[in-house]
């Protein structure tokens, strides 16, 4: 997995400061008409945390699969947050996982 993730990032397109401002852009002008301040936000797949460090919410969380980080569970209260966002995420996992069976 920790090659196959690696050899995705290695193909981003543009500059880290290209990119913030592309995140920044859909952000403020299309992703915040559909967050409302109050909400609690959870990013699945976060990578980089763009859209979460830029959208204006009471909460905000960010769930990655890290690379240089040990996993640890975290329990989410039923009905504790307003959105869930993922951007990117799908595609990147093996087929495998995506139709293996989650218990």
């Amino acid at each position: 997995m920790r090659q196959h993730l690696e050899t995705i990032y290695a193909y981003c397109v543009g500059t880290e400061a290209q990119r913030t401002k592309v995140w920044q852009v859909l952000t403020r002008h299309y992703f915040q008409r559909r967050v409302k301040p109050t909400d609690a936000v959870l990013d699945v797949g976060a990578g980089d945390s763009k859209f979460v460090n830029d959208i204006r919410a009471a909460l905000r969380y960010r769930l990655d699969l890290n690379l240089f980080t040990p996993l640890k569970a975290w329990a989410v209260e039923s009905g504790s947050l307003d959105v869930v966002f993922s951007c990117n995420l799908f595609e990147q996992l093996p087929i495998k996982i995506l139709f293996s069976r989650w218990d």
